[in-house]
């Protein structure tokens, strides 16, 4: 081993006893570090610091995502973050959202007004492309789930504890209803203004044909799974996913639904979406990705980069019928290539001279372990 002496007081004062751990990176006794060897070659790095200039890939999950078109995308997710894509996810810009809180959905309107919503009943608007965030005032405290607009100035939003919120004016008043109790995660229209499905927690489904001012409550025998998404490929074909990879079709306007079988999920899913009326998608927990060809008769697996294929999937949307985004845990940004699914990275990403992480719990230190202790060096 490579040892080192200390003859600052301040380094080394404590009046405690810490007895040398072979877990940390480093070890203390008499005064002196020790470090082995291997550890030092691998941990040096170039310099004092461990981070250099450059965009840093966010490692907080990416919940939701919107594209406007192949080359300009938004995606937000854990602690406030709202992260800005440009030439095709390129350029990262991460945006002041202005709250800490977790943010679950985003939706542009167009190119300047944008909406992104979270937890605790925030919603927030962009009327410049994102440079900066105004909260709304909204009724409710509950965390908000989903957002779906029908034209520019009205949308519905799928609340935590049963709420529905409804907007007229382009989000800057809202209205709550509360049909059920259980948690509401995702909201679809699929035939103008007026007729609209919800999905929720222990098999909710609510329907509605009037615009959100009644919603009728659909039931499933035997279906009390946490439903995650709601998508309809056309005013009579809808398809709900969710929990244990469980998939519900309808093919009367959300009027009946049954379990289709041709699920080829057996973990949670967290998303459909279907391009058109015959390429669809499945995604959700720890590398679950399936794609259809055949309106959703039949699922095949979709290739990932090897890095990324057991990560979990949050969100997919298409920016053009052939340019696909995909989201998830840890920063993780994907796009459909030739062959498989790729990570999509700034083009000046920042570059980690040494990561040094915590043998056991694998969180990042910055900083020598001297026994039991923690001296921060930086």
């Amino acid at each position: 081993p490579t040892s080192y002496h200390s003859y600052d007081d301040v380094f080394t004062y404590d009046s405690e006893n810490f007895p040398p751990d072979v877990r940390m990176l480093t070890r203390f006794y008499n005064n002196e570090t020790i470090v082995d060897d291997n550890i030092l070659a691998s941990q040096n790095g170039s310099g004092a610091t461990q981070v250099n200039q450059g965009t840093q890939v966010t490692t907080s999950n990416i919940i939701a995502t919107n594209w406007l078109d192949n080359n300009i995308g938004y995606g937000v997710g854990m602690g406030g973050l709202i992260v800005k894509f440009t030439n095709g996810g390129a350029d990262w810009e991460y945006l002041n959202s202005g709250t800490g809180y977790r943010l679950t959905d985003v939706h542009f309107t167009d190119y300047q007004t944008g909406y992104v919503v979270g937890d605790r009943g925030v919603v927030l608007k962009t009327t410049n492309a994102g440079n900066t965030w105004v909260k709304m005032t909204t009724p409710v405290a509950a965390k908000i789930n989903d957002i779906k607009f029908v034209g520019t100035n009205v949308a519905f939003a799928a609340c935590d504890n049963g709420y529905i919120l409804k907007t007229i004016d382009a989000g800057n008043t809202w209205t709550a209803t509360q049909p059920v109790t259980a948690h509401l995660n995702s909201v679809d229209f699929n035939d103008g203004l007026n007729n609209g499905f919800i999905v929720g927690d222990r098999g909710t489904m609510l329907k509605t044909t009037n615009a959100g001012q009644d919603w009728i409550l659909r039931t499933v025998a035997g279906v009390t799974h946490n439903l995650n998404s709601v998508f309809f490929k056309s005013p009579s074909d809808g398809y709900a996913v969710g929990e244990n990879g469980i998939m519900l079709t309808t093919v009367n306007k959300g009027d009946n639904w049954s379990i289709n079988a041709n699920s080829p999920a057996s973990k949670t899913l967290n998303k459909v979406y279907f391009v058109g009326q015959s390429t669809g998608y499945l995604l959700g927990q720890y590398g679950t990705f399936f794609k259809s060809v055949d309106g959703g008769t039949t699922w095949t697996a979709e290739q990932v980069e090897s890095k990324y294929k057991n990560y979990s999937y949050a969100d997919i949307f298409f920016s053009s019928p052939s340019k696909g985004y995909v989201v998830g845990d840890a920063g993780l940004v994907l796009t459909n290539g030739s062959t498989e699914w790729t990570s999509v990275k700034p083009a000046d990403q920042g570059f980690e001279d040494v990561t040094r992480r915590h043998q056991e719990v694998m969180l990042p230190e910055n900083g020598v372990g001297l026994g039991g202790a923690l001296y921060i060096l930086d």
